[in-house]
């Protein structure tokens, strides 16, 4: 089986279908449409224990499942997994596991989490496209899925997909070879990673606190500030591996951000911690990191900019000029994507995830130098000195400065917010206002620097040959959208320097306390 994502989502299935009969031999055997299921206890006891329970209805027809599943959702090799047919399901959003039809896969759950209701957390709707070799026409060599994560309370669709199936063995392999080279020309197919059950409780946005339940180490227990740092770092490193597949399918953006912000953590992290460490565990740590993130970062431009060229409000001319530099930043964003899946499957990207924590586990300077006092004693300091400085930087700061320097403040106030959550579990103080000042700041120079990159990349693209393809007129569109950016960037500004005193007061309410 060889199972394909395809970028352009769901939109696609008629294109799809037409370049199949085109360019195959494949025949059309029909369509089925069924509904996937996905149930556990109340307080998820199924799938911490890593297991998952489904019913897939179809036709008035079921099928129960109970299988293994790691943390993030996926299926385990070589793991349980029961089957058992279930004729006419009753489907409701909570069903007791005592009124299932005797057979394997109730008595499993029995055995797993008891009498305990199971409740509906996850419902897939999936309408199949089947088509077949005309040697074996009663036999399904490919298929195509359009599924649907339907919420279980409204019945709107909370995410669509599109998959394309290969079941090689099932037609000459020439049959296939022939149709994927069409279709790689055609569509932008990624190899399916996640399977459905992970995919729809992320799209409930269930799947992360659960993993976090799961695979998180409790800060406020760390003895030592040794402990703290590489619990904190673990966590990190477990979040990007539950974003690393994301990331590769390079269909959901969030996949590249959130990894981005889970090397942020770290290299901020130990940042704070670079007093504890050798000078070569810091700087080789820091390099990887540093490495990853700028390439990650390359990707994240480009998807932010197309998210917001695809929700930009123009007028109606401007907005048909608009879909030309859509059409090249797709393109653009599509290479990037490309690049970005090989490398996180490459050997560095690996090596680094496989021996970060082990690179702090065996430097005995930070096991002796965090000794000498207690991470409360040590998070107090950091975080005082660390105010402090932010607060000096945003009064040095000219009301005509140049970007740059509200791009560095806006790295300080940053790094300040990930330092507080590093630390703040071991600290015993309370700063939810200070982190709610962070978070202004940044919403505020944030959008300034987005709209200051969105200026600068207009400026460069305008002067390219492919925007001076498009024509003069084109061009000039260019320069009113580049002013329409300097125009908001003066109102973030102003925005900005109208507030600073507040900012900085709330600042010095820490350092006084």
């Amino acid at each position: 089986m060889h199972s394909f994502l395809l970028a352009q989502g769901a939109d696609v299935s008629e294109q799809l279908q037409a370049c199949i009969a085109a360019h195959s031999r494949f025949v059309f055997y029909g369509p089925r449409q069924f509904d996937e299921h996905i149930f556990d206890t109340a307080d998820f006891a199924l799938y911490r224990s890593g297991h998952a329970c489904c019913l897939r209805e179809s036709l008035g027809q079921g099928r129960l499942t109970f299988s293994d599943v790691d943390a993030t959702g996926r299926g385990a090799d070589g793991g349980v997994f029961v089957q058992q047919e279930w004729a006419e399901p009753a489907v409701s959003a909570l069903i007791s596991v005592q009124s299932w039809p005797d057979g394997p896969v109730r008595n499993t759950v029995l055995k797993v989490s008891g009498a305990t209701p199971l409740v509906r957390q996850g419902r897939l709707r999936s309408v199949r496209h089947i088509y077949a070799s005309p040697a074996d026409p009663l036999r399904p060599a490919l298929w195509i899925d359009r599924l649907a994560v339907i919420d279980v309370d409204s019945g709107e669709a909370r995410s669509r997909f599109l998959t394309i199936n290969y079941c090689r063995g099932a037609a000459d392999d020439r049959d296939f070879d022939g149709l994927h080279r069409h279709l790689l020309a055609d569509f932008s197919l990624r190899p399916l990673v996640q399977g459905s059950f992970s995919r729809c409780l992320r799209a409930t946005g269930r799947l992360l606190p659960l993993y976090q339940a799961r695979r998180f180490q409790p800060l406020a227990q760390s003895a030592a500030y040794a402990e703290l740092l590489k619990r904190h770092c673990a966590n990190q490193v477990a979040l990007l591996h539950y974003w690393h597949d994301v990331a590769a399918e390079g269909v959901e953006p969030e996949g590249v951000h959130q990894m981005r912000v889970a090397i942020r953590r770290i290299r901020s992290a130990l940042r704070t911690s670079r007093d504890h460490l050798k000078p070569k565990t810091y700087s080789h740590l820091q390099n990887e990191l540093r490495w990853l993130g700028q390439r990650l970062g390359a990707v994240r431009e480009l998807d932010v900019l197309g998210g917001w060229l695809e929700q930009a409000q123009l007028a109606p001319d401007d907005k048909a000029m608009l879909i030309y530099w859509q059409s090249d930043i797709n393109r653009l964003r599509e290479q990037a994507h490309r690049s970005i899946a090989a490398l996180l499957s490459g050997d560095r990207v690996m090596e680094l995830e496989a021996t970060l924590l082990q690179s702090l586990d065996k430097d005995k300077l930070l096991k002796k130098n965090s000794a000498a006092q207690p991470p409360a004693k040590i998070a107090r300091k950091v975080i005082a000195k660390t105010v402090r400085k932010t607060a000096r930087d945003s009064l040095k700061l000219r009301e005509d400065c140049a970007p740059e320097a509200l791009h560095e403040l806006r790295i300080r106030y940053k790094r300040l917010r990930y330092t507080l959550d590093f630390l703040l579990p071991v600290s015993a103080l309370d700063h939810r206002q200070l982190t709610k000042t962070c978070k202004k700041v940044q919403k505020i120079l944030g959008e300034h620097q987005d709209l200051h990159d969105r200026a600068e990349r207009i400026r460069r693209y305008a002067s390219s040959p492919a925007a001076l393809a498009h024509g003069q007129e084109f061009v000039f569109f260019l320069g009113r959208l580049f002013a329409s950016q300097m125009q908001a960037m003066q109102s973030c500004r102003e925005q900005f320097f109208q507030r600073r005193e507040e900012f900085v007061a709330r600042l010095e309410e820490i350092t006084r306390s």
